[in-house]
């Protein structure tokens, strides 16, 4: 349990999705490591799309959509 408290060697990242019921696991989840002394976290959120290339018809439609969860 040392290595995982120690924020030199090891580091939390927590995944979540771009929804209210989601992040709000993502938080208890990092409260929990955090109760256990294991504060050095990283959130991700995923499914969020950003287009690279600005000339890219569809990717800059994808980009535009409305998120709907």
């Amino acid at each position: 349990m040392d290595r995982l408290r120690d924020a030199n060697l090891t580091t939390f990242y927590i995944v979540s999705r771009a929804e209210k019921a989601s992040l709000k696991e993502a938080s208890r989840t990092s409260n929990e490591l955090k109760e256990l002394g294991m504060s050095n976290q990283r959130l991700y959120i995923n499914g969020v799309f950003k287009a690279i290339e600005k000339q890219d018809p569809l990717a800059v439609k994808i980009e535009e959509m409305p998120y709907k969860p």
